[in-house]
């Protein structure tokens, strides 16, 4: 069977536009800026970003955004030599870092900051000393009130919260107070939330939504919203209508320099501040200079998306990133550079030149990372000396891939050097990493190499004066550098007098040999009408030149393109006509495009089904799958003001991969799954409003299986009425019962809120909000005409005082027409009872004992009472919160956290315990201090260990060998690894001391009888502190007939993963969650990761049950787990969604 026809009969059904992906230019044009890929100092990349990164004390601090305490990283770098720092901020409490700041002499890790609430965590470090700023912080907030930025500079920080208040914090006096800043308004917005980049607002926003402070010289730059208007249409929200940027001096003066409509990213190297925003006249996107009270406008911006733009600085210019668009700013002008071609999410100058990128390896013509994540980080220099060669434009193919380069030696300085190339050749291609090493003797010692590319240092191997031969190498990764440019190499080497002498530069040049190829089609249904035709359009890429591309038809080739201009680009383009096909039939297609050089690729397959013009025919599956879907509110009218949810339901044999939702012939909701074999849901909510006056909507959904297998389903139609449609309903109203009175109202004080809602249709909901968001909803079952009540009591102490809050009811009628009540504002004022009476809290541990050792962990129970109620307790351990109960105002509750002892440090270390009971007034009453001691030293619970074997097999013959070899990991350094099969030393290796190691050993299966099941191997860790730790057990079989190596797909099905929750029936607000995942496979499992949405929560090595517990306050959570057995094989079940009572 020919290699087209297996494509065909596994057919990729689902037609997706892919136009977005069109494969851009090997790399973008670097004007002055010189870019080195030093991600081989990262000690990890796989499965994991460079996710933020700051600057403090001349170094670069990094992170991975991962669990520090599963294999999450913190680096620190002066841009050369890259230290690993995440035992130090593990240990000083930090369990994982999601942003890092700085203010260029301090810098502050930060934990659980994208959130509107007060449970984030901060780590400073100055100095080599950590500290706590985000307990002096906490004091002036309300506990639903985060941070939306925190901007910094020599000890001055300024901190704007999700309410918009702005809080300037002293580090070196630790003093902490509330701006009064000018025009700034305190509201309530659940989107006002922090933004990692920094520059740009969050994900999904085209501009700021909160007040922006940023230094300058001799003072700040605050950008504030200052005029509000409510949208008139959906009357839910508010939003900034201008902005007025203000300089702020150490007087206390505000001076306006400029209003702007909206501001798209603003940045500050310190002194500038570079701000780009709609102005008020034209409303188009204008830039600006800031610098104390001077203001410069400057023009001619590029087309970019300045609402995702990364900014930084060097010292020397202003480097622009977003999605990978590139651009320069000089202080005077702006230039475009083109694209990058890795993905690149956070950046960061030194002042003196020098940018570091850190962010994900990607591929040209992709606006993503490529998958499973990898880890990039990216040294720029400005102004080195080097001239920047463009990409290659010449084909690859007539490169001499045969020109070798020679071993380089000479003598200097009474040094003797020698140097190499593995592979020794000129030309390289994109997926080979050429190995550079240098050697070198002195009769006085060698002191040190370093190995330099492109002018840059890479690597330092120090060699203490030896007076041996000495070597040291490095890997020149292929895909760092602008494809056929030269990539210079040399090193330096210094001699134990201080001597030293250069060898002399070689240069070595890599070429793109990747092949690409994207589909798109005019139509996205799935169907082929007879008298219409649907266009087909496949686009290539192949760096080394495109030969020509095609395009097949049921297996035929029917149309051949070729390159145009540029070689290394080709589009090709056909019209499929529906009278040249049978209704009932089916007509498949794709695309290949094949490079000078001999590769190939194909594009996805897609399929229509022919039909009718008048859509009679609907295809039936052709697998073994179910798709359905129903409509909630039911029927098939969908009038102006209403809204309908498309609630689709699939089950697939194979595994489902894939569902969507199609309205209208446009794809409205997709939702992945990768491979799972139970039902599945996928929603999407859609508006009258977007369709008005449109008869005979099509609705259809599709299920894509493991194979790619497309199944769709019956076609139902939607009637979209006019505005307000048949059904409005001037009878609806809403409205507060009369205890509800506008007024003060005393801050520590129950309110009891009656409100109402009539409906001749029938009432389906009313919603209470304050402030623009719902605090209580109560739903009706269609009553008939009559009044519906519901009822709210509240406490005003989370609010500050002298707020106003503006409550509202909205009433919604069973076809979603909706009404609002008058609005009655209550400011609320000092007064109630704020003292916490009739309250006791009280500490116990596991056994009660006073000493636990760290090997050790117990459990912490806060037994509490309060007449009051209990709104919250927090459990502490040494001064970090550990859990959080959040109980409905019980009279009494208990509240437990797991203590482990290997998160201290040992050597009768006093750890301190602590809770915190909130009542539902807001008063707070701690716990006596209680003190237990952390003793001795535990198990190594950061070593990773993997074992493999060659060949790679389940059982052995007894005439067979076979070698166990094993790999280590552990952040204490490994001091020794030992080999044990049949529970005796079989080979034992000193490591030297690293952070990582190897060992292995050959076996003869004739040392042991035929027919054992499980003979078995292990692996034994020491590490630099004398902890050891044992690796899962593997067992083979010894037999006396042959087996056949497994594969991974054999493997794949030993195994058995299942994952639950103790709320997949369920859940309210605040309730803590466990998620657990149970694991069998006869391979052994390495690990088991949790996944809470999308997010990797927990990571257990070696374990057959993984669990996590968190709280939620998410009207939904999807969770899932993937087991990865000792082969490397994994499996992935898929997501579970469970939903807020």
């Amino acid at each position: 069977m020919n290699k087209l026809f297996t494509r065909l009969m596994i057919a990729t059904l689902a037609i997706v536009s892919l136009t977005a992906m069109v494969p851009q230019s090997a790399l973008a044009a670097t004007g002055p800026w010189q870019w080195s890929d030093i991600s081989d100092k990262l000690t990890a990349r796989e499965n994991r970003p460079v996710w933020a990164m700051a600057r403090a004390e001349s170094y670069w601090y990094l992170t991975d955004g991962q669990d520090l305490a599963a294999g999450g990283h913190v680096w620190r770098t002066d841009g050369s030599v890259m230290d690993d720092i995440t035992a130090q901020v593990r240990n000083a409490g930090l369990s994982r870092v999601d942003d890092i700041i700085s203010d260029g002499q301090m810098v502050i890790f930060l934990k659980n900051v994208v959130s509107n609430s007060r449970n984030y965590e901060a780590l400073s470090l100055k100095g080599g000393t950590y500290g706590y700023p985000a307990y002096k912080w906490q004091s002036l907030m309300n506990s639903d009130e985060g941070l939306a930025s925190i901007t910094g500079k020599n000890g001055e920080w300024m901190l704007v919260s999700t309410k918009g208040r702005v809080f300037k914090w002293v580090s070196a006096s630790n003093t902490f107070e509330q701006m009064n800043v000018p025009m700034n308004r305190t509201w309530d917005y659940s989107q006002l939330l922090y933004s990692t980049k920094h520059t740009s607002p969050i994900e999904g926003h085209n501009a700021f939504m909160v007040t922006q402070a940023l230094p300058t010289n001799n003072g700040w730059i605050f950008v504030v919203p200052n005029v509000y208007y409510t949208s008139p249409r959906f009357n839910e929200h508010q939003f900034a209508q201008s902005w007025t940027v203000y300089n702020y001096t150490s007087n206390g003066n505000y001076n306006s320099l400029v209003t702007l409509n909206y501001i798209n990213a603003i940045a500050s190297n310190g002194s500038q501040v570079l701000i780009v925003g709609g102005d008020q006249v034209t409303n188009y996107n204008k830039a600006y200079l800031v610098e104390g009270t001077s203001v410069k406008q400057i023009y001619n911006l590029p087309g970019i998306a300045w609402n995702r733009a990364l900014i930084s600085h060097n010292g020397k210019s202003w480097m622009i990133v977003s999605g990978k668009d590139l651009a320069r700013f000089d202080g005077t002008n702006f230039e475009t550079l083109g694209r990058t071609r890795d993905y690149f999410v956070t950046s960061i100058g030194n002042g003196n030149g020098t940018f570091l990128l850190g962010g994900a390896v990607s591929s040209d013509g992709y606006n993503e990372p490529t998958s499973p994540l990898t880890a990039k980080l990216v040294r720029v220099d400005e102004n080195t000396g080097y001239v920047s060669t463009p990409a290659n434009t010449v084909p690859a193919s007539n490169i001499n891939w045969d020109e070798k380069l020679e071993t380089v030696k000479g003598t200097a300085n009474n040094i003797t050097y020698w140097s190499w190339f593995n592979p020794g050749l000129k030309n390289h291609e994109n997926i080979i990493d050429p190995k550079y090493t240098v050697g070198a003797q002195s009769k006085d010692g060698i002191n040190k190499i370093e190995l330099y590319i492109n002018g840059a240092r890479q690597r330092v191997c120090e060699f203490g004066n030896s007076k041996n031969n000495v070597e040291c190498a490095m890997f020149i990764e292929s895909t760092g550098y602008a494809y056929g440019s030269d990539v210079g190499v040399d090193a330096k080497i210094t001699n134990g007098k201080g001597q030293a002498t250069t060898v002399p530069v070689r240069a070595i040049r890599f070429h793109d040999t990747t092949v690409t190829a994207t589909m798109s089609v005019g139509n996205n249904t799935p169907y082929l009408y007879r008298g219409s035709s649907n266009n087909v359009t496949v686009n290539g890429y192949a760096g080394t030149g495109i030969e020509r591309v095609e395009i097949y038809v049921n297996g035929q080739v029917k149309q051949t393109c070729y390159a145009g201009s540029d070689y290394r680009y080709a589009a090709c383009n056909i019209s499929l006509n529906g009278n040249d096909y049978n209704a009932g039939g089916g007509v498949a297609f794709n695309g290949r495009v094949i490079s000078k050089g001999g590769q190939e690729a194909w594009t996805w397959l897609g399929y229509y089904t022919v039909v009718d013009g008048n859509g009679t025919y609907v295809p039936t599956s052709q697998h073994s799958s179910t798709n359905w879907f129903d409509f909630d509110p039911s029927g098939n009218d969908l009038n102006y003001n209403q809204s309908k949810t498309i609630k689709a339901r699939a089950y697939d044999t194979d595994g489902l991969k894939m569902m969507e939702i199609l309205v209208n012939g446009q794809v409205k909701q997709t939702c992945y799954f990768n491979r799972v074999y139970t039902a599945q849901s996928c929603q999407v909510t859609i508006y009258g409003s977007n369709y008005s006056d449109q008869t005979n909507i099509p609705v259809f959904t599709r299920a894509t299986d493991y194979y790619n297998n497309v199944t769709n389903s019956n076609t139902q139609f939607l009637n979209a009425g006019q505005s307000y449609g048949n059904n409005y309903d001037t009878t609806l109203s809403a409205w507060f019962g009369a205890n509800v009175q506008s007024g003060d109202i005393q801050k520590y004080t129950d309110k009891t809120f009656e409100f109402y809602g009539q409906s001749s249709r029938g009432l389906r909901q009313l919603d209470l909000y304050a402030n623009d968001v719902v605090i209580a909803t109560c739903t009706y079952n269609d009553p008939a005409n009559s009044a519906q009540s519901c009822t709210k009591t509240i406490n005003l102490s989370n609010y500050s005082d002298y707020q106003t809050v503006k409550f509202r009811v909205k009433a919604t009628d069973k076809y979603a027409n909706s009404n609002w009540s008058p609005t009655v504002s209550m400011r609320v004022v000092p007064g109630g009872s704020s003292v916490n009476q009739n309250s006791s809290i009280s500490l116990s541990t596991t056994d009660n004992k006073t000493a636990y050792n760290k090997d050790e962990s117990f459990t912490l129970y806060a037994y509490s009472t309060d007449y009051d109620g209990i709104q919250r307790i927090d459990l502490y351990a040494n001064g970090l919160l550990l859990n959080s109960c959040t109980p409905s105002n019980p009279t009494s509750y208990t509240c437990s956290a797991t203590v482990r002892g290997s998160n201290y440090t040992s050597n009768s270390m006093s750890l301190p315990l602590q809770a915190k009971m909130t009542d539902r007034y807001g008063n707070t009453s701690w716990s006596s201090t209680k003190y237990v001691q952390i003793n001795g030293t535990a198990d190594n619970y950061y070593t990773v260990v993997k074992i493999n074997l060659s060949p790679n097999k389940l059982s052995y013959t007894r005439q067979e060998t076979f070698t166990v070899s094993a790999e280590a990991t552990d952040g204490h350094g490994i001091q020794k690894m030992e080999i044990y099969v049949n529970n005796s030393l079989w080979q034992s290796c000193n490591t030297g001391y690293g952070t990582t190691a190897s060992c292995s050993a050959t076996v003869s299966a004739a040392n042991y009888p035929s027919n054992i099941y499980s003979l078995p191997i292990r692996i034994r860790v020491t590490d630099n502190t004398g902890n050891v730790v044992w690796s899962a057990t593997r067992g083979v079989t010894i037999t006396d007939t042959a087996t056949t190596p497994i594969t991974g797909q054999e493997a794949d099905v030993k195994g058995n993963l299942s994952i639950s929750s103790t709320a997949d029936s369920g859940y309210v607000s605040g309730q803590q969650i466990t998620f657990t995942a149970n694991g069998s496979d006869g391979n052994g499992i390495e690990r088991l990761e949790l996944y809470v949405n999308a997010n990797l929560v927990k990571t257990c090595y070696g374990e057959s049950t993984c669990s996590y517990t968190g709280s939620y306050t998410d009207n939904s959570l999807t969770y899932g787990a993937k087991m990865t057995d000792n082969l490397g094989n994994t499996i992935w079940n898929g997501y579970k969604t469970i939903y807020k009572q």
